[in-house]
């Protein structure tokens, strides 16, 4: 009996592709905020690292595909594979949050609110939080990142990536007991 632990081609294939995956993702969206930067633009970090994360899938479902396709991956890892996806996205989003963790909570309780009540006017997001500063600052970004879109002088959701994350968010903060901060008194409030 050996202490060598022999590993077959896939389970070395799992995890170069773990370590590549976790490597390439922060590298990608380190390396497209310096190109803006040098393009002149102000890199907008929530842009590049959805960008990165978005290159990283698309790069990982072909490549597995590809090689699932051709037999290089039996059948029997094809849970190993999606497992590893689950993993991936998740550090995709921890990338998000990381190159955007000051801006992510008015994000995300911005998109609750739209969420809660449904098409919202400026006037009534600014009677809610009072803030000129929401718009000037995030509303762009969510904007840009199409998360939310402008239809009738209304903003509306029209992506569902950061919402998914605040659900997911506030998943946990009902596992583990906390409230919402600060509770929320919202009521369907007609805009006409």
């Amino acid at each position: 009996m050996s202490d060598h632990i022999a590993f077959n081609f896939t389970e070395e294939l799992i995890i170069g592709l773990s370590v590549a995956s976790f490597f390439c993702l922060f590298g990608l969206t380190a390396f497209l905020n310096f190109v803006s930067v040098k393009q002149g633009k102000k890199p907008i970090t929530h842009t590049s690292s959805l960008l990165a994360g978005k290159i990283i899938n698309v790069v990982f479902i072909v490549l597995v595909a590809s090689l699932s396709f051709f037999g290089v991956i039996p059948t029997a890892h094809w849970l190993d594979f999606l497992y590893l996806f689950i993993c991936i996205n998740a550090a995709i989003k921890i990338n998000w949050n990381l190159f955007a963790a000051t801006d992510t909570s008015m994000h995300t309780k911005l998109l609750t609110t739209i969420n809660r009540l449904g098409p919202i006017s400026k006037a009534h997001l600014l009677q809610l939080y009072n803030r000129e500063a929401i718009f000037s600052a995030r509303i762009p970004r969510l904007l840009a990142l199409g998360q939310i879109q402008i239809l009738n002088g209304k903003y509306l959701l029209s992506g569902n990536f950061v919402l998914y994350g605040a659900k997911v968010l506030a998943l946990f903060r009902l596992i583990l007991g906390i409230p919402v901060r600060p509770p929320l008194n919202l009521q369907k409030h007609d805009d006409q």
